[in-house]
């Protein structure tokens, strides 16, 4: 018999073992470092309390860890990670989990559930989309480091993040940011976050907002010369062996143009998929 019940009081070590074994043979490459994965999800204010998991016999074989922030001005549960080991698929434990998972969060007021999903997964597509998830948004994700040499002359400014500088750069940005990299997952771990800009007369002409410790771009724009954010991502570059910016909008063809002449890899796309709870 599966049990269903929230990941309170699991291990965060037996969480990651069923990681590994659901994503197995997943079609993207992931990194199950214990402590990379523990920061990654505290970054994205994963409740484990609101994450729920299938049980048999006491064995974690399924787990929905769901972040919760706002996100489009409601209250939102993201999916940062679904999977179940391969000896229980096929049996309806995805099915039941995700329902589970649905009664449980709209019981604490939880409007809408988010995911992002590989497209190339067609599989996983056409699964959510059974389970009454709709297509809301298309991202193209990239990682590596750049293969271009630095303007020498290049200038610009460099600062710790903080709440007070931060609405001066989002008003620059024009595009929804994902959930993964909405304003309130800055706001709450600013110290986390370094901004690299270019102004003139005290107005921002571009800027990147990244991890100081992963290199992770967290948003990027520029007002009307994409050079000078170009110029600002080969110094982000410069700094890591290897940068991870993930979810640019594909309406922002300029932005992922831009990420492809620089010789990042653009690794994959994605969809953020939509349910109202």
């Amino acid at each position: 018999m599966i049990d269903y019940r929230s990941l309170e009081n699991v291990e965060f070590d037996h969480i990651v073992s069923c990681m590994k074994e659901a994503f197995s043979d997943y079609v993207v490459p992931l990194n199950f470092d214990r402590d990379y994965l523990y920061q990654r999800f505290t970054g994205q204010n994963v409740r484990f309390d609101l994450s729920y998991g299938a049980f048999v016999e006491g064995q974690l074989v399924g787990i929905l860890l769901n972040a919760i922030g706002n996100y489009n001005n409601e209250l939102v549960a993201y999916d940062a990670c679904t999977g179940i080991v391969p000896d229980y698929r096929g049996q309806g434990v995805f099915k039941e989990l995700m329902a589970f998972t649905y009664e449980c969060l709209a019981k604490e007021g939880i409007k809408k559930y988010v995911l992002e999903v590989v497209q190339d997964n067609t599989r996983a597509v056409e699964t959510y989309k059974k389970q009454g998830m709709i297509l809301a948004k298309a991202f193209a994700c990239f990682k590596g480091k750049s293969n271009e040499a630095l303007d020498s002359s290049f200038t610009y400014e460099q600062r710790p993040m903080s709440k007070e500088i931060y609405p001066i750069f989002a008003s620059v940005l024009n595009y929804e940011p994902c959930f993964e990299n909405r304003i309130d997952v800055i706001e709450t771990y600013i110290k986390d976050y370094e901004v690299i800009y270019v102004s003139q007369d005290k107005d921002i002409k571009a800027f990147v907002i990244y991890n100081k410790e992963s290199g992770e771009i967290k948003i990027l724009d520029y007002k009307e010369d994409i050079s000078l954010l170009k110029q600002l991502v080969l110094v982000v570059s410069n700094q890591f062996d290897s940068l991870r910016i993930v979810n640019i909008p594909f309406k922002r063809e300029d932005l992922i143009d831009m990420l492809e002449q620089l010789g990042f890899d653009h690794f994959a796309d994605q969809y953020e998929m939509a349910k109202d709870l």
